[in-house]
């Protein structure tokens, strides 16, 4: 379950495994489940007709927004409203839509859907809070008569109110938006369109300031992911071209600030791949991590590979990367592995220089074959320190999520929750994680609620070292 721990001598491993040992035996703290909301969708079908109809999530579209103005801390989750929860095949035509649920309960705070009218097809793909005021910034598309537009819009996160909104031309989707703003404010975002990988920088009040593209982009995955890091900025996705050969792969490109691309590097596959990951890792390099195809590779912003790794074996599968955490020239990954008899979740420490990993832990439930993997890797608790998702299943044994705390450098377990829904029948997909600055954790899953609709769902876990003064939902 673990390899060795650099820096520590022989005596220090042993009294390390042995606490692990101990805590994953019981002695580490336990957290409870505070609550459970299923998270619905408000939809305004026509002017002043709301339908209640289930949501489903999309990957990073849980984000914490403070309160001010008298309004209520809590938790931004969007994704796709179902228009008709009885449609077949699942889930039918979806409709953007945004809502902010109070930390203390879960209860709605705001909604928010493209038009105040009538609800309108398409999805939100990911929410981002940025620039000083920490407004919403979502991407996604709309859907009319057939035909997307690229849906980008900023969105006041105390109020709900639209600050701005762009709409792309027919046959754009919109993918993501890059975790930080420039020194202005001004934001990165990604789509598809034509057949091209598009990037391109708004201002903060939503005016395009540029854009390139990568050409014989493939949207078959839904793969196009960006990511930067100290003015680096990079996108990938899935590629393919007829001529002068046919060819497919992923490939991946280094924007130079509107004036095209810095360095375009394609990696041809025989297999129908698509990019699992893209991190930006390295702050003062540039350098950034990048999963596809089973080959974990670190480039650097020449574009040179300067180590690669199979993952998915004996390293995970990329779900998520959290760098500038672990010792010097360290840094975690998260994913699941296949034993060749399950999918086991595992976290390791990789070595930035080589690529090797350090240190590594795996999470298994005591049922036979089970299946599990990581969901989501996130930086809070303990200052430094791990939060990892997992699920687990196998044999009897209905489907469950846990959330393990780790304390860095030592690995020691701290706390673990195991929650889910009592349905034997219940999903239990996790979806994404966060920590509130109180320490509370808020998961975002996909589960079945009691009329058995599978819909966005938010548990809210009591971890050990949770500020005592908010236990009664205290603002």
């Amino acid at each position: 379950m673990m390899s060795r721990i650099p820096g520590q001598d022989l005596d220090m491993n042993i009294r390390l495994f042995c606490v692990l040992l101990a805590a994953t035996a019981g002695s580490a703290q336990a957290a409870s489940m505070s609550w459970r909301v299923p998270v619905h969708a408000e939809l305004e079908v026509a002017p002043g007709v709301v339908q209640t109809v289930p949501l489903l999530p999309m990957g990073t579209t849980l984000e914490y927004s403070d309160g001010v103005m008298g309004q209520a801390s809590g938790f931004i989750v969007a994704g796709g409203a179902q228009m008709d929860p009885a449609a077949s095949p699942w889930p039918g035509p979806l409709s953007p839509f945004v809502t902010k649920r109070a930390e203390s309960d879960g209860r709605v705070v705001w909604r928010w859907q493209p038009t105040d009218d009538a609800a309108v097809e398409g999805t939100i793909r990911q929410v981002r809070l940025l620039g000083a005021q920490r407004d919403i910034v979502v991407i996604g598309h709309t859907r009319s008569g057939g035909v997307d537009r690229m849906l980008l819009a900023a969105i006041d996160h105390a109020t709900g109110e639209t600050l701005w909104r762009v709409d792309g031309e027919p046959g754009t989707v919109g993918y993501g938006v890059a975790p930080e703003t420039d020194e202005f404010g001004d934001i990165v975002v990604t789509w598809y369109g034509a057949h091209r990988q598009y990037i391109a920088k708004y201002t903060v009040a939503g005016t395009l300031s540029w854009s390139a593209s990568l050409p014989d982009a493939d949207a078959t995955w839904d793969d196009f992911r960006i990511a930067t890091s100290d003015g680096f900025t990079y996108v990938a996705g899935r590629y393919s071209q007829a001529a002068p050969l046919v060819e497919y792969g992923v490939q991946i490109g280094l924007s130079a600030q509107g004036s095209g691309f810095a360095f375009v590097d394609r990696f041809p596959s025989t297999d129908n791949v698509a990019v699992a990951g893209l991190d930006a890792v390295d702050e003062f390099t540039g350098s950034v991590l990048f999963d596809a195809g089973g080959i974990l590779r670190w480039l650097d912003p020449s574009g040179q590979t300067r180590w690669s790794q199979q993952s998915g074996v004996a390293m995970p599968r990329i779900v998520q990367v959290l760098d500038n955490l672990g010792a010097a020239d360290e840094l975690y990954v998260a994913g699941n592995v296949d034993t060749g008899q399950a999918q086991v979740a595992q976290i390791d420490s990789l070595s930035t220089v080589t690529g090797d990993s350090e240190w590594h832990m795996a999470f298994e439930a005591v049922a036979p074959r089970t299946a599990a993997y990581a969901q989501v890797l996130r930086s809070g608790y303990p200052n430094p320190g791990v939060l990892f998702g997992w699920v687990s299943e196998g044999g009897a044994a209905p489907r469950q999520m846990h959330v393990t705390a780790l304390r860095d450098y030592t690995h020691e377990v701290l706390w673990q929750a195991d929650f889910g829904s009592a349905d034997l029948e219940n999903e239990n997909n996790p979806i994404d994680l966060r920590m509130a600055p109180r320490k509370n954790v808020f998961v975002l899953a996909l589960t079945n609620d009691a009329s058995e609709d599978s819909t966005a769902t938010l548990y809210k876990l009591d971890s050990p070292s949770a500020d005592d003064i908010f236990a009664n939902g205290l603002e």
